[in-house]
C-alpha cells in the first residue's frame, strides 16, 4: 500500500468512525476502477462492498454509507 494512504486513513480517523474512514478510503481507491466512462458518477452495490468487507452486516455498511453522506464525504 501507499504511504499517502495510511497518511489519509489516519486523518480521517479524527473526524468518522473507524468503520466509515475505511470504507471511505476503499471507495476513494476503487472509484477509478469502476467508473463510468461518460460522467463523473459512479454506483456501487452494497454486496460488492459486503465481498469485500466480509465481517460487515449490510446494516453496519448502510449506516456507515448514512454516516459519511450527513457528514458530505460522499
Amino acid at each position: 500500500m501507499k504511504r499517502g494512504y495510511f497518511k489519509m486513513y489516519w486523518e480521517l480517523m479524527e473526524r468518522l468512525s473507524p468503520e466509515a474512514s475505511m470504507l471511505l478510503s476503499y471507495l476513494i481507491e476503487i472509484e477509478p476502477i469502476v467508473k463510468n466512462k461518460d460522467g463523473d458518477f459512479f454506483r456501487l452495490a452494497n454486496s460488492f462492498i459486503q465481498e469485500t468487507f466480509q465481517t460487515w452486516s449490510s446494516y453496519v455498511i448502510k449506516s456507515k454509507i448514512d454516516e459519511l453522506t450527513q457528514k458530505g464525504y460522499i
